[in-house]
């Protein structure tokens, strides 16, 4: 699950495909998988620092994609995406909503039923390392360079997507778009 550090003194929140497997390895952060802000934070002592990371819901979505069709045997129960192609993927998601921790909005991880996030940081995939590092100082938890784990090779991802698909992933993922500032394309 995301993890409860007590040693440090935080609790992260891994959102999938915001580089949290990385930022899992880290010494001070630890944790492995995918649990709620609502219910770790339930568990942590008040005055521990929360914090996590959010993506483009745009980008996001073509590294679950290109991490699914890499990964088909590791995923049980993920989107069968080998031989599928992003459109179709997307088209899926659409009719009958894929649900895999990958596949789910990041107010899923991040906020309470509202949509409101209650963490004391969230840091941005496009900024990783210059924002784990204003984590890791304000923990007092040493900075080392953030390893690079899990990575999906692909194109840009504007490459990926017609004004179509723009709309669909746009409705898909409006609450992550609205809560967390990212900026929809057409």
């Amino acid at each position: 699950m995301s993890n409860i550090n007590h040693e440090y003194r935080h609790v992260f929140i891994h959102t999938p495909a915001c580089a949290g497997t990385s930022m899992e390895r880290m010494e001070w952060v630890g944790g492995s998988g995918h649990a709620t802000a609502i219910r770790l934070l339930a568990e942590a002592p008040a005055d521990y620092v929360s914090w996590g990371f959010v993506r483009n819901p745009y980008d996001r979505l073509v590294s679950v994609y290109h991490k699914a069709a890499q990964h088909v045997k590791k995923w049980p129960g993920s989107p069968q995406c080998e031989g599928v192609t992003f459109s179709t993927f997307v088209r899926s998601l659409q009719r009958r909503w894929i649900v895999t921790p990958h596949t789910l909005p990041m107010t899923t991880f991040l906020c309470d039923v509202d949509n409101a996030c209650h963490l004391d940081y969230t840091g941005r995939f496009e900024t990783v390392d210059k924002d784990i590092k204003v984590i890791a100082d304000r923990l007092g938890a040493p900075h080392t360079q953030l390893p690079h784990l899990n990575p999906t090779q692909h194109d840009a991802w504007q490459e990926y997507y017609s004004p179509e698909l723009y709309e669909i992933v746009g409705e898909l993922y409006s609450d992550d778009f609205d809560v967390f500032g990212y900026k929809r394309e057409y």
